[in-house]
């Protein structure tokens, strides 16, 4: 038997490729779609274009599967990483770093009211700068300080 490739209606070859007749409507309108009921050039036409019908569909859902599989193997070995005390999780550089972030800006304002002024009295440009890169140093040893000390 001769398999047919041209449907007689766009109702019969929206079945076809498994879409909805609208579907096919609306493709239609695409620059480059097929004028003819022919379903091989719809079919090139859906690849070239990104459509799916109920063959790609199917495809579509087993690429999915493999690509949860993936996803979810990504994850047992990330934390196997952390479990090992390879990787560090996101979370808890993200809580460092708030927390450097805070210790950070309570010893800059303290360093400022309290520090700062003595120090800077009376200084030229040069020397203001010079100072304020020691106060700079002081403050990032401190905060490193505090973090080395950490478990």
């Amino acid at each position: 038997m001769i398999k047919k490739t041209k449907a007689d209606t766009q109702a019969e070859l929206a079945g076809v490729l498994g879409v909805s007749r609208q579907s096919l409507i609306n493709w239609r309108k695409i620059p480059g779609a097929p004028e003819s009921l022919d379903e091989q050039e719809w079919r090139d036409f859906m690849s070239q274009q990104g459509l799916i019908g109920r063959t790609g569909a199917s495809r579509d859902i087993g690429t999915l599967k493999v690509l949860i599989a993936e996803q979810e193997l990504e994850k047992k070995q990330r934390e196997n990483q952390v479990a090992r005390h390879e990787v560090v999780p996101i979370e808890e550089v993200t809580a460092s770093a708030s927390r450097a972030t805070a210790i950070w800006q309570t010893s800059l304002k303290a360093k400022l009211e309290t520090e700062a002024p003595t120090r800077l009295v009376g200084k030229d440009i040069a020397e203001l700068r010079a100072e304020i890169r020691m106060i700079s140093d002081e403050l990032c040893a401190e905060v490193a300080k505090l973090f080395d000390t950490e478990p």
